[in-house]
């Protein structure tokens, strides 16, 4: 048998070229693409935090204490000494700034409003000089920092 020349002269050039440096380079530079993503989903923190409104119960010398509703659900995820910060209506956080407060206590007992069940928690303000003052009744918007994991962390423990 014969051995027949099946390539035209121009597929032959083709494969006698070295190919550009991108694509000889390819699988590395995605690699280390790969590499630099799972690095940052490592090192970026990705917390989860929950938005509740508040009300000043208490306002004085002792300190200020603030009440919010926690939906039903997420009352596992709440525990004392958990940092929130709050910016209270009429007082742009921009302008003036949040206020820091930690949870003092949760209350167990289930509340019913709107049809739906919530738990009670008490946060009281780090600072007892707050930006402007504080009178009972006043509402606001609180957000309690659940977690700081990364976001790799966070992926990876979803179930």
């Amino acid at each position: 048998m014969e051995n027949i020349e099946l390539r035209s002269e121009k597929v032959r050039n083709i494969i006698g070229e070295i190919p550009p440096v991108l694509i000889r380079c390819g699988a590395g530079i995605i690699a280390l693409l790969l590499a630099g993503l799972v690095a940052a989903a490592c090192l970026i923190p990705y917390p989860e935090t929950l938005a509740v409104q508040v009300e000043v119960k208490q306002a004085d010398g002792n300190g200020n204490h603030l009440v919010c509703l926690i939906p039903y659900g997420q009352i596992t995820k709440v525990s004392k000494g958990m940092k929130a910060t709050i910016e209270m209506e009429g007082y742009d956080a921009h302008e003036y700034g949040y206020l820091q407060s930690h949870v003092v206590c949760t209350d167990r007992q289930v509340y019913r409003q709107n049809d739906r069940n919530y738990f009670r928690i008490i946060l009281a303000t780090d600072n007892l000089k707050t930006p402007y003052p504080l009178q009972k009744g006043m509402r606001g918007t609180a957000t309690l920092l659940l977690t700081e994991q990364s976001l790799m962390h966070r992926l990876l423990s979803r179930r």
